[in-house]
């Protein structure tokens, strides 16, 4: 009996993690909001998503710079002016044509007629180009087309006012006839072959193409998985890239495994970066991807548990972005064990910039940019990246992050500096004289959302008390990252924390954020409108990179810094630990389609979990300790109550 019970006696929180074959174990920061590729916008859920879905384009692997390579396509596309596209015959248009490459199935689901998956047709990939006309769902893909694609915008209003018709009473048929109306800019040659009509050449466009919001879906499993018994598309999304989403439970964990419908030519690069082989980058090459079964993704908020699964042997990766558990890992002790033990460091500088949004809609913030000014100026970025960020984030005086067109590390804002007197100064143009609300005389109250993570009360002790130097009363207000995602697009705020990484390796991605017209999209959160940073943002989205689109960006951030719609805050770098018996991966700054190339040991796993986890003989004599000491307790006890029953038996 003991041996038995002695054998159960480990902390393994799994499953034995060689039984299930080739599986890699990793750990994600929040519950995903959805895994249809349409609606994805925050980065967990981009994560899987991306992992799940397959796109006409993709980057290469290991190539720095970027490099845009075909995935579903056969080759890159065709572009350039026409005056014979279908339909706008005599027109002059900038067209791009592409074509899928044949046989390619999306995975087995029960949605499809016969229960297989079926092929993946051109006609499922102008299925995402619609969907980004639907504004209930949130759609990612819509500035990507709209006023850039020919009819978008007018095949947006028409579907908008079909769903508008239907709430005020109309047959729900509308809504369908709406969808399936043409969009002018999209003609779909064959069943594999798509030709798009751009207003001008828009270089950013291939970008669309490499984002999981224009991955192909099949109308018929959006219909299928429409409510009810079946569940949502948000959570039954059928996959068409290398995984499909095995297990997906809520706050626990999700399960990828490997999708056997996915094509068979995409393989292991053969060539990468200076400096990829010698770090075995390249020892895969040809390989057949994926290589893994099964990644497990356990759902850890907080960075002591997740470290410490690292720590046994439990996770084979474990990534830090903001967790503050991470300064325990550059102790020299720890690094030089993990050293010892093969553990890989690598770190990620991220396409990435981080701070705070103001409601331009709030009445305290509207037509009010002297507060935001003071605001901004309370908040000394040198001293809070050394008190909580040291060595992995740099200063942000601007939404573009270093590495892309338009930063300079030399850029500072007028109002990006730590100067209390200037904020007090700017509190009496604001109206709010050492930072009174006149309409009470106390303290002029601002309220911060945040997501809830552990290690953030230092923080937010911080920005509290900055506030308070120049009289103003932060509330700071947690909730878990669905919630505040729900909130900022809502518009329910008055200032809230808020990240953007790059979606694609261009300054638009970031700068798109604060165009006007976005403002009715889940991208401009804040309602920023500026007529003049409106107009260049229209001249920079037409524009390959050069000295001239550069001089544009330069305008458009010295018009943010003086408005401040947002306060920038830093831009962030983030460190992956992995396991010796892993293959070596590169992080990317910005692409999230990785778990393809992942590969992992579970044989070696095995055994070193089995010694860095066995119990000793301490162990057992512990145990049987605590068993004996259990018995006898049980045995006095058992005593006790015979001898007090004996004695109510005598008095009776």
């Amino acid at each position: 009996m003991f041996p038995g019970i002695c054998l159960q006696c480990n902390n393994n929180p799994y499953d034995s993690p060689a039984a299930a074959g080739r599986v890699f174990y990793t750990s994600l920061d929040e519950n995903p909001t959805t895994v249809d590729p349409h609606r994805v916008s925050d980065v967990d859920s981009q994560y899987i998503a991306s992992n799940i879905h397959d796109t006409a384009y993709e980057f290469h692997y290991l190539k720095r710079p970027f490099e845009i390579v075909p995935s579903m396509a056969r080759a890159l596309p065709q572009r350039g002016w026409r005056q014979d596209f279908p339909g706008l015959a005599g027109q002059r248009v900038y067209a791009l044509r592409f074509a899928l490459r044949p046989g390619l199935r999306f995975n087995d689901d029960p949605c499809f007629e016969d229960g297989r998956g079926r092929e993946i047709k051109i006609d499922d990939l102008i299925v995402a180009f619609r969907r980004a006309a639907d504004d209930r769902i949130e759609p990612f893909g819509k500035t990507f087309l709209i006023d850039k694609l020919i009819g978008f915008r007018e095949y947006h209003e028409q579907f908008m006012a079909a769903v508008d018709s239907v709430e005020a009473g109309a047959p729900p048929g509308r809504i369908a006839t709406a969808l399936a109306e043409p969009i002018a800019g999209v003609h779909r040659v064959d069943d594999y072959t798509i030709e798009l009509a751009y207003f001008a050449p828009y270089p950013q466009s291939l970008f669309f193409l490499t984002n999981v919001t224009s991955s192909p879906v099949p109308a018929e499993c959006l219909a299928y998985y429409s409510g009810g018994e079946r569940g949502t598309y948000d959570r039954k999304a059928v996959a068409s890239g290398p995984f499909y989403l095995k297990e997906w439970r809520d706050h626990y964990r999700l399960i990828l495994a490997k999708n056997p419908n996915y094509r068979k030519d995409d393989v292991y690069p053969a060539t990468g970066a200076v400096g990829d082989a010698g770090q075995g980058l390249l020892e895969a090459a040809g390989a057949t991807l994926p290589v893994l079964d099964e990644v497990r993704l356990r759902i850890i908020k907080r960075g002591p548990p997740r470290w410490a699964l690292f720590e046994q042997g439990y996770l084979d990766l474990y990534r830090n972005r903001l967790d503050l558990q991470e300064r325990l890992m550059q102790s020299p002790r720890l690094l030089a064990n993990y050293n010892e033990r093969g553990v890989r460091k690598s770190r990620e500088v991220e396409l990435s910039v981080f701070g705070w949004t103001f409601n331009l809609e709030d009445p305290l913030f509207k037509n009010n940019a002297a507060l935001r000014r003071a605001i901004s100026l309370v908040i000394d970025r040198e001293e809070f990246i050394q008190l909580f960020l040291p060595g992995r984030a740099i200063p942000a005086h601007g939404p573009v992050p270093p590495g892309l067109e338009g930063y300079d590390s030399k850029f500072r804002g007028p109002y990006s500096r730590y100067d209390l007197d200037a904020a007090r100064r700017l509190l009496v143009e604001a109206g709010y004289p050492g930072g009174k609300d006149p309409a009470t005389g106390r303290a002029l109250e601002i309220r911060l959302f945040d997501r809830a993570a552990q290690g953030r009360a230092a923080i937010y002790r911080y920005y509290i008390d900055q506030f308070a130097k120049i009289g103003l009363r932060l509330v700071v207000d947690e909730m878990d990252f669905p919630s505040l995602i729900s909130k900022m697009h809502a518009k329910d705020f008055q200032l809230i924390h808020w990240g953007w990484g790059a979606d694609y390796p261009d300054p638009e991605n970031f700068l798109q954020l604060l165009y006007g017209p976005n403002s009715e999209s889940t991208y401009n959160d804040g309602s920023y409108r500026n007529p003049a940073y409106d107009e260049l943002y229209r001249k920079i989205s037409g524009m390959s990179p050069g000295p001239e689109r550069a001089a544009l960006i330069r305008s458009m951030l010295e018009i943010l810094a003086a408005d401040l719609p947002k306060t920038f805050l830093f831009h962030r770098e983030s460190h992956y630990f992995t396991q010796a018996w892993t293959a070596p991966l590169k992080p990317s700054p910005m692409d999230y389609r990785e778990m393809k190339y992942w590969n992992v040991d579970p044989v070696a796993r095995a055994a070193k979990i089995e010694s860095w986890n066995r119990v000793g003989w301490r162990g057992y004599v512990l145990l049987f300790g605590l068993l004996a000491g259990l018995v006898g307790l049980i045995f006095f006890s058992w005593r006790q109550f015979r001898a007090r029953a004996a004695t109510r038996l005598e008095k009776s």
